[in-house]
């Protein structure tokens, strides 16, 4: 039996029996009376919009005989409120953002880092300056909640992404409830952009290279305008282990002050990088529109996409 989880909280989606409705919102499912039920991984709408949250949200827990599943819903705080101020958060193993970036993203591709700067491709008399966001930051309280295996599949690419990949999490943990993952001491960067509209609208472009001239008139080149910074990484991996002294000093030692492990109890861990470098957490990106060959608008899509 397949189960739809409807995109909007309280909206009403029948059944296929026909008989009863799932109500997205209140996390249960109830099907007539004393039917079995084969227990199967839902995938909410967020697989159009939020691939990444589908995958990572919504697990279903519990199998009852009466006929109830009862769904846990993941907390992505950070994830919704990095959304909500418009931007993506980055989870791929590449950290090479920078504003100003131009990053072609064709249809079924992964996106891809086009040019360092717009200035290479686009010459304007008009200055694009950083400007500090004071009003946005993230801390170690805004967290993504992850199932044990998920979390430790998007951790192993955090670390690899921040030159920690020699270290494995997952050849030292072999079992877990939870991983939650946070970042602390960050900066925000923005280009206001309505500067880099008047930018575009004024600029005309460097060389006439033809498949950028088809992949600019196609609308699938992308601005990168605001990047969240960040000093820390912290992690917390609830267990299955009884953590004890002779482990955290062995698994420290593995880190090589690369990472900083430490326990408040018997089963979770606690892991934070040194806080040395700083290191891009995520991005604020906007789709370059064209009509009939010239510059229209910019489309904010890294509130809604998840292309980074």
């Amino acid at each position: 039996m397949f189960v739809f989880i409807a995109p909007v909280a309280n909206t009403r989606v029948p059944d296929i029996y026909g008989q009863r409705d799932f109500v997205h919102g209140k996390g249960e499912f109830d099907p007539a009376a004393n039917h079995t039920i084969c227990f199967l991984t839902a995938y909410a709408y967020n697989c159009i919009c939020f691939p990444k949250l589908c995958l990572l949200n919504l697990r279903f827990y519990s199998l009852r005989t009466s006929g109830k599943i009862t769904i846990k819903i993941k907390k992505m705080n950070l994830t919704k409120k990095l959304k909500k101020a418009g931007y993506d958060l980055i989870d791929s193993p590449v950290r090479n953002h920078k504003n100003l970036q131009l990053w072609l993203k064709k249809p079924a591709d992964s996106i891809e880092l086009l040019c360092d700067n717009v200035s290479q491709v686009f010459n304007s008399n008009v200055k694009l300056i950083e400007h500090k966001d004071a009003a946005l930051s993230v801390s170690s309280a805004d967290k993504d909640d992850y199932g044990f295996y998920v979390g430790v599949s998007v951790l192993e690419d955090i670390l690899q992404s921040l030159g920690l990949g020699n270290f494995d999490i997952s050849a030292n943990i072999h079992k877990g409830k939870n991983l939650t993952i946070a970042y602390d001491n960050s900066t925000t960067s923005t280009c206001d952009m309505n500067e880099v509209r008047n930018y575009l609208y004024s600029a005309k472009l460097v060389g006439a290279n033809p498949a950028l001239l088809n992949n600019l008139f196609r609308d699938q080149v992308i601005i990168i305008t605001g990047i969240i910074y960040a000093k820390k990484l912290s992690v917390e991996i609830e267990t299955k282990l009884e953590l004890d002294v002779d482990f955290l000093a062995k698994i420290n030692k593995l880190a090589d002050g690369k990472l900083n492990f430490s326990t408040d109890n018997t089963h979770v861990l606690k892991m934070e990088s040194p806080g040395n470098t700083t290191f891009p957490v995520a991005v604020k990106a906007s789709r370059l529109l064209f009509s009939e060959g010239k510059f229209k608008d910019l489309n904010l899509i890294s509130d809604n996409r998840n292309f980074f």
